[in-house]
């Protein structure tokens, strides 16, 4: 029943995604514009984007979707 969030940040090279749950922080670099990885884990990201271009939604690991929601 509890919610769970990651935050993704975008930095010069590559990505960060942190956790909020563990505090845990992993980097991603660019396979493609819309997609990410972590070698370290075999860890993929898949952004979507709406009919504006903006990011709505990540698919991680190819099964579990986040939705972006708004600070």
């Amino acid at each position: 029943g509890q919610r769970e969030f990651i935050h993704i940040t975008a930095s010069e090279d590559h990505l960060v995604l942190r956790e909020n749950w563990s505090g845990q922080e992993l980097k991603f670099q660019a396979s493609s514009p819309l997609e990410f990885f972590n070698k370290a884990r075999a860890f993929p990201l898949k952004f979507s984007r709406d009919s504006t271009g903006t990011v709505t939604h990540v698919l991680a690991f190819n099964r579990d979707l986040w939705t972006r929601v708004k600070e």
